[in-house]
């Protein structure tokens, strides 16, 4: 049960390490474009939300657009730049 006590040392080490790491700020599925699950995930949580067809086709749309921009940033600007701007 300790590992899952957070106390302050555990805190900050934790914060440390997530500051010297910016793999963590990277879009989750930034290796490839969006997978069918992740879709679908978004999709679900849309629809659960009350959105319609139309709407949740455009986000889905969106989310792509976005990834494909931040790779081509990572390609051009490198990768601290390419963060900054997605």
């Amino acid at each position: 049960m300790e590992c899952k006590r957070f106390t302050p040392e555990r805190v900050r080490k934790i914060l440390q390490e997530a500051l010297g790491c910016s793999a963590l700020l990277i879009p989750a599925a930034a290796a490839a474009l969006p997978t069918q699950e992740a879709t679908s995930r978004l999709a679900k949580k849309l629809e659960a939300g009350g959105l319609s067809v139309v709407t949740i086709n455009m986000a889905t749309d969106f989310r792509a657009a976005a990834l494909h921009r931040f790779l081509e940033w990572q390609e051009r600007f490198g990768e601290k730049e390419a963060l900054r701007r997605y």
